[in-house]
C-alpha cells in the first residue's frame, strides 16, 4: 500500500472507539503516534515517505535485506505490543499498533509480506491473509477505493466530535 493509505486506514482503524466518544488529548497523540508507526515498516524502501526523509537507514535496510521483510514481521511486533501492553507503555504500543496494522495492510496486497511468520514458518514464503482473488495491487484503484473509505470515515468521526461537543 501507498504511505498516505497506511495513514488514513489505521487512524480510521483506531478511531472506530471515537464514534461514540469524545476525543481527549492523549487519544489525538494515540492516533498521532499510531499514524507514525503506519509508516515505521516501510523504512526498507528507499521510495517511502519515511525511506526518503531516512535514506542513512533505508538503503542499508534494503540493500541487506529488501522491502517487506525484517521490517515487515509479524511474530516480532505482536510480541513487542505485547510487551508494551502489559508494561502499560501507552504511547510505545500506539506507536506499535502503527506498525502492526501497517504489517496487516500489506498483507492483502498481491505481493503479501516475505517471510511475514519468521522464525515461526520457513523462509522464502510470502505472508498473505485472503486468497489472490481478494488481494490487490498496490496503487490500484481498489486501494484508492479503500483510502476514499477511510477519509470518509474519517470524517464522520470529525463530525460526530463536533455533534458531541
Amino acid at each position: 500500500m501507498l504511505g498516505k493509505t497506511h495513514i488514513v486506514n489505521s487512524i480510521a482503524i483506531t478511531a472506530i472507539p471515537l464514534t461514540n466518544n469524545i476525543i481527549d488529548t492523549q487519544y489525538a497523540i494515540i492516533l498521532f503516534l499510531v499514524a507514525i508507526g503506519s509508516l515505521i515498516p516501510d523504512i526498507d524502501e528507499p521510495n517511502s515517505i519515511i525511506g526518503r526523509k531516512l535514506k542513512f537507514l533505508s538503503y542499508p535496510i534494503n540493500i541487506f535485506f529488501g522491502h517487506r521483510t525484517i521490517t515487515h514481521n509479524l511474530i516480532l511486533f505482536t510480541a513487542l505490543a505485547i510487551f508494551f501492553y502489559t508494561k502499560e507503555y501507552t504511547y510505545l504500543l500506539a506507536l506499535n499498533i502503527g506498525i502492526l496494522l501497517h504489517i496487516l495492510q500489506d498483507s492483502i496486497t498481491y505481493q503479501g509480506i516475505k517471510n511475514g511468520l519468521f522464525p515461526i514458518r520457513r523462509l522464502g514464503y510470502n505472508f498473505v491473509l485472503f486468497p489472490r482473488a481478494f488481494r490487490f495491487a498496490v496503487g490500484s484503484i481498489t486501494e484508492h477505493i479503500i483510502f476514499m473509505f477511510s477519509v470518509m470515515f474519517i470524517l464522520f468521526v470529525i463530525y460526530k466530535q463536533i455533534v458531541l461537543i
